[in-house]
């Protein structure tokens, strides 16, 4: 055989079995209940500098999200997140929530940018922690329990059975990322993605979540 032909056969050969790994995170092995939605980045931080409310006094790890109500922003995107893991919203988005009765939502006005908010679900996703597996970097805090990194698998599964009608906007209990700048990830119902689709609210890309029953 020919050195050309011999290359062309090599190259013919990732043409007829495609890498598939970036789908391969994707592919269901139980069934797809809801989605991890994320939404775009500001690319701005709501804090000039890594320390402000909010985090552990010792390591600097996020334990709670505290916004700054005087951070300004012109975005005009309805779901936007900071460098430092804040969540800003628009008067749309929180129009649409209002309007699918969602009771258990935090919306906290930023007082220098009208139409613009401050967003947390209150309600934490149910997660099956035996099957979902996260990952993390070197060793807890001795006095907040977190570590510098922590991250979520490539598939979160979820301990409870849901459907296609269930609707909702819930968040994971931990936060994701590094020390101060960690968030917590969006969690939507098959239905609440569909509806925020004809809405008009798009996620910048999703992760599905699996029920392995």
């Amino acid at each position: 055989m020919k050195i050309i032909d011999a290359i062309e056969n090599f190259i013919n050969s990732f043409k007829e079995k495609p890498t598939r790994l970036h789908v391969e995170i994707n592919d269901p092995v139980g069934t797809v209940v809801a989605k991890v939605f994320f939404c775009e980045d500001l690319n701005r931080s709501m804090y000039e500098t890594d320390d402000f409310p909010g985090l552990c006094p010792y390591c600097h790890n996020t334990i709670e999200k505290v916004p700054n109500l005087e951070f300004r922003t012109r975005t005009r995107k309805d779901i936007v997140c900071t460098d430092d893991g804040f969540y800003i919203v628009s008067e749309r988005f929180k129009f649409f929530c209002e309007e699918q009765g969602f009771n258990d939502l935090t919306f906290i006005p930023l007082k220098k940018s009208p139409g613009h908010y401050y967003f947390e679900p209150q309600t934490t996703f149910p997660v099956d922690e035996e099957n979902t597996i996260f990952e993390h970097s070197g060793e807890p805090c001795s006095h907040c329990g977190k570590y510098r990194w922590f991250g979520g698998p490539h598939t979160i599964y979820s301990k409870y059975e849901l459907t296609e009608d269930d609707n909702f906007i819930q968040r994971s209990k931990e936060f994701s990322g590094d020390k101060c700048r960690k968030f917590f990830l969006i969690i939507i119902g098959l239905k609440t993605e569909k509806l925020m689709k004809e809405y008009g609210i798009v996620a910048d890309s999703t992760i599905n979540i699996e029920y392995l029953g």
